[in-house]
């Protein structure tokens, strides 16, 4: 269908127009990532927010204007490359060979020890220094070392044995146990609610960390350690399905990146996701730098560690390949013989990672909880059996007592103050940590406000109906747009991929998340805005912090998506257009402050912009917004067009075309 001109009324600043914000082009790296997806995959094979999410850190990796030099490498710093090529790797640990079990199997004991061996760890400072190495440096930026190709997977297999045989130094009884998020993926109500966000376990599932036994801890954005898990995110998850794809394939190349059919066995491409479940939209385990700072991340990592194995096992016993030389051809910087980041991981070569000694003499895994109707026992009363799945899930907060950690009795009612409450947060406010470059500070920060157009997609109906002559029709809702409107046929039906099992918001309230990514600097930041899903076209503004440009250059990006990870598209205001145009665009600004009244130091002062107020009236000003999403979820790419964006991008300041695009009008 051709393009069509929609025409929407909205309210939005009029100084914005004439004001210092200038688009850019895609950063190198972002685009380069997106290209590569593009090439292989379809937002119809793929959920949109997990491939955007994986470039921004691909692109947060390489990203040669952070300087990182706020990173605290005080006994993380790299050693001389002379002293790294002659240490000699241990291949037997000093503390002996232990096995893995799934976090929720472990005896009360064995995870009150292991929590106090983590928290004595902490006090030391040997946590910290471990967390570190996961992180940027000044002058290298080692993350891509070891993430987004197959150093990826030796590498965190070094680091994890590292920081577990230092952690058994504090109590060397414990192991690093795993945590299987496929127990949490089954169950049967949210996995949000389940067990592990209790006191009992991880702690604190939303905003900052208070409770439970990592309570106060720091995070990696120098605040306390911030979480931010919310309901209906099942989706993002490690499946059976997940690993099931990984295991029916025989080489190292087939489960890793650079992307290539099927994504769904890439190995890290899956882990990216339980990062994203627990992190959200705010939290540390959400962004690459600061994810190690969250006890989470080791406990996550080594169940990913514990379906390579079962990759390797596989190579051995149905593959005929050696797992301990399948090393694929990459970048010169993932080269089998490159060495490794990390003082205690220093003598280790990105193929040692790859031995045969680290299960055979470090440690091992206990398997994962099973499971039948015949024999229902999971050996743990944090888990259950689902008889109808013949597999072991995760019990709920509900059905555990906090204080003592037993099954409550079925005849006891829950009362709210046993048990933390559990309420939907995707409507909370979120607590953004407002670090720029490692410092917390709200005034560091400005507010820009960004517009939502969400247009209804096909195929939706609400329990509302037209009544004609007393009969209920009920083929329809009274919201709908008729078949013959512009509108509706600008709404093209799609099916783009979601979360698994994510549920629709039956009342129409719809959360639409906006982000911005800092690209002259290390920050983040993300809030929503509520649009009525049940209206042909709805939209609703939202004000997004970045990094207040005092005397510097700010730039950001902008992003948005809906609860079930299906991306909005950005377009840009066309300069001293009038009415109005927007065109597309990568959603990646400049800000100067050069002119102080496009953007606002709080969120209170960036809405009153919007409103003039006298004489016991209020009313709108009605002016135009510079950054507006358009949430359509067609099943078309949501970027525009790799290689168009590079052949037509105009100088900056300007806007970027499309081949036979006509712009999107908004008055």
């Amino acid at each position: 269908m051709s393009p069509i001109t929609l025409l929407v009324f909205i309210t939005a600043l009029p100084f914005l127009v004439s004001a210092d914000i200038q688009y850019m082009p895609w950063p190198d790296h972002l685009f380069s990532c997106l290209d590569s997806f593009q090439k292989v995959t379809d937002i119809t094979e793929e959920v949109g927010e997990h491939i955007f999410r994986h470039c921004i850190d691909v692109h947060n990796i390489k990203n040669s204007k952070l300087s990182w030099t706020w990173v605290n490498i005080t006994g993380v710093g790299d050693l001389p490359r002379a002293k790294r090529q002659a240490t000699t790797p241990v291949t037997s640990p000093p503390s002996g060979y232990r096995t893995r079990k799934e976090y929720r199997t472990l005896t009360d004991d064995e995870r009150n020890r292991f929590h106090a061996a983590l928290n004595a760890m902490r006090r030391t400072g040997e946590f910290q220094r471990f967390a570190n190495y996961h992180r940027n440096i000044p002058g290298r930026n080692v993350l891509q070392e070891f993430h987004n190709g197959p150093a990826f997977l030796g590498w965190h297999r070094v680091y994890l044995a590292r920081f577990e045989e230092a952690l058994r130094r504090y109590d060397n009884t414990v192991s690093l146990p795993y945590w299987n998020s496929s127990l949490d993926f089954y169950m049967t109500g949210d996995p949000a609610n389940s067990v592990l966000w209790t006191d009992l376990f991880f702690g604190t599932r939303s905003g900052f960390v208070t409770s439970g036994p990592f309570a106060g801890w720091p995070g990696g954005a120098n605040a306390v350690l911030n979480r931010d898990v919310m309901l209906n995110r099942r989706g993002l998850l490690i499946s059976t399905d997940d690993i099931n794809n990984v295991l029916r394939l025989c080489r190292t190349a087939d489960v890793s990146f650079p992307p290539r059919r099927p994504l769904n066995s890439i190995i890290e491409f899956h882990h990216n996701r339980p990062h994203n479940f627990v992190g959200g939209n705010t939290g540390d385990m959400s962004t690459l730098p600061n994810a190690a700072f969250d006890p989470a991340f080791f406990l996550h990592h080594a169940y990913v560690d514990y379906i390579w194995e079962l990759f390797r096992t596989r190579q051995r016993s149905a593959c005929n390949v050696d797992p301990s030389t399948d090393y694929p051809n990459t970048v010169p910087i993932q080269s089998p013989n490159s060495l490794m980041w990390g003082n205690e991981l220093s003598a280790y070569r990105n193929i040692d990672g790859f031995a045969d000694y680290w299960t055979r003499n470090w440690y091992g895994y206990q398997p994962t909880p099973t499971c039948s109707s015949s024999s229902p026992d999971c050996g743990s009363r944090y888990l259950r059996c689902d008889t109808t799945r013949n597999t072991c899930v995760s019990r709920s907060a509900s059905e555990v007592s906090p204080s003592t950690g037993k099954r409550r009795k079925r005849q006891s009612p829950l009362q709210v103050s046993d048990v933390n409450v559990i309420y939907d947060n995707a409507y909370m406010p979120k607590q953004n940590v407002y670090s720029v470059d490692g410092v917390c500070d709200t005034k560091l920060w400005v507010y820009i406000p960004v517009q939502i157009v969400h247009i209804r997609p096909k195929g939706y109906t609400f329990t509302s109906f037209p009544i004609t002559a007393g009969q209920l029709d009920a083929s329809f809702d009274v919201y709908h747009a008729p078949t013959e409107s512009y509108l509706y046929n600008y709404s093209q039906p799609g099916t783009p991929k979601e979360y698994q099992q994510c549920q629709k918001y039956e009342s129409g309230a719809k959360p639409i998340y906006v982000t911005s990514d800092g690209i002259s600097y290390y920050g983040t930041y993300t809030d929503y805005a509520i649009v009525d899903g049940r209206l042909p076209v709805q939209s609703s503004v939202v004000y997004i912090g970045v990094k207040k440009p005092s005397g510097t250059t700010t730039e950001a990006i902008f992003s948005a998506r809906d609860i079930c990870g299906c991306v909005c598209k950005p377009q840009c205001l066309v300069r001293n257009s009038s009415p109005p145009v927007y065109k597309p665009c990568s959603g990646a600004i400049e800000l100067t402050d050069s002119r102080t009244n496009m953007y606002a130091s709080t969120i209170y002062e960036a809405t009153m912009m919007d409103w003039e107020i006298s004489f016991g009236s209020i009313r709108s000003k009605k002016p135009d917004i510079t950054i507006v999403f358009t949430c359509t979820f067609g099943n078309e790419w949501p970027w525009i067009n790799s290689q168009t964006t590079k052949n037509e991008e105009q100088t900056r300041g300007h806007y970027v075309r499309t081949p036979g695009g006509l712009p999107t009008r908004y008055r």
